[in-house]
């Protein structure tokens, strides 16, 4: 086995930076929502017999040798050239070191139309020189790159990186996946990157998705993009995702929205002051468009306003039950009024429907 500062590197190296060693192997991105695949990680491997090592250390020897830039170059070639491939409407991300998109090799590379690529920045050691990084992804952005960043809450992947390079993607590193179901710490971890992710309109994806439980709390949290060996391995070609795993996904997709109260959400009058004689439900808005006050019908003129009761799609219906029975017996039955996350009106749901819901369910 060769050690990373072993004299033979250099020869082999050379080698892979000017000859075909590098097999492509594709492995798809699930879209939770939909339960396809909307997009594929390209990675490289080197051909069997090649090289004595893994790609870690394959890497670094790279980078102690001053390959670095050449090796990632090859490797994305092998991967860049079968980009026609590609499904309709997905997308192909390629990882790419820090150091590496500033070498002269990848630029080359990545100098074309990139529209459909997604620049996937690994990182194994900090980044020395972030103003020069960004000035690099913008002139990708212009091409038409996406940018993701790799290994989230793990390494040197810290919430201060994200918000230096501003990613269209962030990836959750496969530690806090692992076991989310049984480990209410990683679960609260990963909602937390999903809620900075949201705040720079970015899409989370979660990687290492192993087990059917693990796809279903990440479904719950609202995890748009999940990749694992439960949705595919990596593969020499583009695959689809099974016919059975897109039914499944959109049955857990189903089931999790029944308990939220998204399910339940009708659409409701807005005013910013109450009208003379309402005939229904009106939410009355403040001057920031988030409800203050709701006036239901049946108080003929000048009804009395109820002091508005706010929450979020995605909570459980359960809960929001809870909360609407302990308000004030006057206020006990006003519709509860459902927001999105920057609190502005999206609907109303009627205790008496979310009592409904909850009694069928126990029924069932």
């Amino acid at each position: 086995m060769l050690e990373i500062a072993d004299r033979r590197w250099p020869p082999l190296l050379e080698r892979l930076c000017t000859e075909r060693l590098f097999q492509p192997v594709y492995q798809p991105i699930l879209d939770t929502a939909r339960g396809v695949v909307c997009g594929y990680e390209g990675l490289a491997r080197v051909l069997d017999g090649v090289v004595p090592v893994g790609p870690e250390a394959l890497f670094a020897a790279a980078a102690l040798h001053g390959y670095a830039g050449r090796v990632e170059a090859a490797a994305a070639t092998a991967i860049i050239e079968r980009r026609g491939e590609l499904p309709p409407n997905c997308f192909l991300s390629i990882n790419f070191s820090p150091d590496a998109l500033l070498d002269p090799a990848v630029e080359a590379l990545l100098e074309d139309d990139l529209s459909g690529l997604v620049v996937e920045i690994t990182e194994q050691t900090p980044v020395e020189d972030y103003p020069s990084l960004t000035a690099g992804l913008d002139r990708l952005r212009e091409r038409g790159a996406l940018v993701a960043v790799d290994d989230t809450g793990a390494g040197y992947a810290s919430l201060s990186h994200i918000l230096r390079l501003r990613p269209d993607f962030v990836k959750v590193d496969r530690e806090l996946v692992s076991g989310l179901d049984r480990d209410p710490h990683r679960a609260a971890a990963v909602s937390a990157i999903g809620a900075m992710a949201g705040e720079l309109n970015a899409w989370l994806i979660a990687e290492g998705v192993e087990r059917d439980a693990e796809l279903d709390r990440l479904i719950e949290l609202e995890v748009p993009l999940v990749q694992g060996f439960l949705v595919g391995r990596p593969a020499t070609e583009m695959q689809l995702a099974s016919p059975a795993i897109g039914r499944a996904v959109r049955a857990r997709q189903l089931a999790a929205e029944r308990k939220t109260v998204a399910s339940l959400v009708r659409p409701a009058l807005s005013a910013y002051r109450a009208p003379d004689i309402v005939a229904e439900t009106v939410v009355l808005l403040d001057d920031h468009d988030r409800p203050r006050s709701v006036v239901v019908p049946g108080g003929g003129r000048r009804a009395p306003q109820h002091p508005a009761m706010c929450v979020q799609l995605t909570e459980e219906i359960a809960s929001v039950a809870l909360r609407a029975a302990a308000r004030r017996s006057e206020d006990c039955f006003v519709p509860v009024c459902v927001c999105d996350d920057r609190g502005h009106l999206r609907g109303v749901v009627a205790v008496e429907r979310l009592l409904e819901t909850l009694a069928r369910d126990a029924l069932d």
